[in-house]
């Protein structure tokens, strides 16, 4: 055997120890390709609905609860702005019919 034959078989070790060590990584690339197919897959039968329907529920109970935590407040600026209302418009009357009985 001479140097040729020695060149050829060692560059078919290296062509076979880069076709195995090629092998890792491309699994590794195809299985990450599977997951992310069936991950989004799954997120568009079961995931997104999933989190639309929680979402909502959320919307409806903050709703809710921020009216029942609201109302007292909103029922109080009400009689405020009814008062000062009354009061002003009482004040008015009372100085016009001063001003009437000076004449």
């Amino acid at each position: 055997m001479d140097l040729a034959n020695w060149r050829d078989i060692a560059l078919v070790f290296l062509i076979l120890q880069a076709f195995i060590l090629s092998l890792i990584p491309g699994a590794i690339l195809y299985g990450l390709w599977w997951g992310m197919r069936k991950g989004n897959q799954w997120l568009r039968q079961v995931g997104f609905p999933q989190a639309r329907q929680i979402s909502d529920r959320v919307e409806e109970e903050s709703r809710r609860y921020g009216a029942k935590v609201a109302a007292p407040l909103i029922a109080l600026d009400e009689q405020v702005t009814r008062v000062t209302h009354t009061t002003a418009a009482t004040a008015t009357a009372l100085r016009g019919r001063q001003r009437s009985s000076h004449v």
